[in-house]
């Protein structure tokens, strides 16, 4: 007989506890870490592999359809993006044979009304055959891992039609009164992360686009796409990621390489014409009519903005507007008589038809565009630090991009932004979504 401390019968007793804990204990926590571990490390990887598909799929949706606007041209060229897309699954091991779905959706279905069937969006979905190892003692079936991705091109048409630079304010992309504001082809996008960045007041003012890019949240009503009302309402898409400003290296003029130039005096007959000259203006330009003004081609150096009021025409053929005026000395262009004012086509200040100063000292400062109807614009305006406003009645066609600190439109008009560009002025951005 062996003494009850004795080692020999301890380890008897380990043998048995062992031998009863084999089956029911220690292998199935072998099983759980071994084939748990085979799981996370399967789901990272087929994530990554849907994601590089998606990716993938999106980038080429943009090469093969350049100049596609989303709402109002048929289903873009997929068949590429599909191929890549099932390609690069297969470069990461997602085969057909160990897959028991792989799905690649253009465009994605989501229960996600800002991205189901939007344009440019892409969804790949891949259901993984895992082989069991030592789980097998409880089923043979192999495990599925699952894994989904969304991309899309962002301003997957013409361009941006008015990108809102503002980083943190609410109401930074502001509509209200009962006009329209229609952008034909070409997205709104708002950079600013507010809670209501993009805000409308009542409920008759119509703001449309393409889309909708918002960094931050939106408020209101009257977001459509267009062509309006044919295409429907928009949601727009929040938290998109930031378009820098793609005028920022934009120098801006010297007053010193300018010629300086004294205003006429805002006086004589009715219906006479004033002649503008290009170069430096240290005083305010303010006509009102009625009257007509032309303006030569050139570059106007504002130091204390510009002003027209009344019947007044404007006319000026590739013609740059830089103002350094700060708060009441803004750009103030409108009236009730007709205007047209187009960009240069060459030179520095190329397609830049309104250039607010960034250094403007009052960041409240509004350059107000207001039309009548018979109003014309052909080029940029740019206002980086400020903001800017349309206004007025009728129905105004302006072939203008707008990048500016914040944007409003109120009134009663109808505003149709149709920048005259066939191609996006940057490569757009791929971006995950979902």
């Amino acid at each position: 007989m062996f003494p009850a401390n004795s080692p020999v019968r301890n380890s008897g007793k380990v043998a048995v506890m062992v031998a009863v804990m084999l089956p029911t204990a220690l292998i199935p926590i072998l099983a759980i870490g071994v084939d748990g571990g085979n799981l996370m490390n399967d789901q990272r990887e087929v994530q990554s592999a849907v994601d590089a598909a998606a990716l993938q799929a999106a980038t080429r949706l943009f090469i093969d359809n350049p100049d596609h606007v989303g709402n109002t041209k048929p289903v873009p060229q997929t068949s590429n993006a599909l191929a890549e897309a099932i390609a690069r699954l297969e470069d990461h091991g997602m085969m057909s044979d160990n897959c028991k779905v792989r799905t690649v959706n253009i465009p994605a279905t989501s229960t996600n009304e800002r991205v189901d069937g939007a344009p440019g969006t892409v969804e790949v979905e891949v259901q993984y055959q895992q082989a069991r190892y030592f789980s097998r003692i409880w089923g043979g079936d192999d495990l599925i891992v699952t894994a989904r991705s969304v991309a899309r091109v962002r301003n997957f048409s013409q361009g941006v039609g008015i990108l809102v630079l503002e980083e943190h304010d609410n109401k930074a992309f502001y509509g209200r009164g009962s006009g329209k504001l229609l952008v034909k082809d070409g997205n709104v996008t708002v950079n600013s992360d507010g809670a209501t960045a993009a805000q409308t007041d009542g409920t008759t003012v119509v703001l449309g686009a393409t889309g909708f890019d918002v960094t931050g949240g939106y408020t209101g009503e009257g977001y459509y796409l267009t062509p309006y009302p044919t295409a429907g309402p928009a949601t727009p898409f929040t938290g998109s990621v930031p378009v820098p400003d793609p005028l920022r290296d934009l120098p801006e003029p010297s007053p010193s390489t300018l010629i300086p130039q004294t205003a006429p005096a805002n006086e004589g007959p009715r219906d006479s014409t004033i002649e503008l000259e290009p170069g430096y203006y240290s005083d305010r330009l303010f006509y009102d009519g009625p009257r007509n003004i032309f303006l030569k081609p050139g570059l106007y150096y504002l130091e204390e903005g510009i002003g027209f009021q009344g019947q007044v025409s404007v006319y000026g053929e590739g013609v740059t507007l830089f103002s350094a005026g700060s708060g009441d000395n803004n750009i103030n262009i409108g009236g009730s008589g007709a205007w047209n004012l187009t960009a240069p086509t060459s030179g520095t200040y190329e397609g830049i038809v309104i250039f607010q100063s960034r250094n403007t000292a009052d960041p409240e400062t509004t350059s107000i565009i207001r039309g009548n109807g018979e109003a014309g614009l052909t080029g940029i305006v740019y206002t980086p630090t400020t903001k800017t406003t349309l206004t007025g009645g009728g129905e105004q066609y302006l072939e203008a991009r707008f990048i500016t600190r914040t944007f409003e439109i109120n009134g009663s008009g109808t505003f149709i932004i149709d920048y005259p560009a066939t191609k996006p002025d940057r490569l757009p951005s791929i971006e995950l979504v979902e």
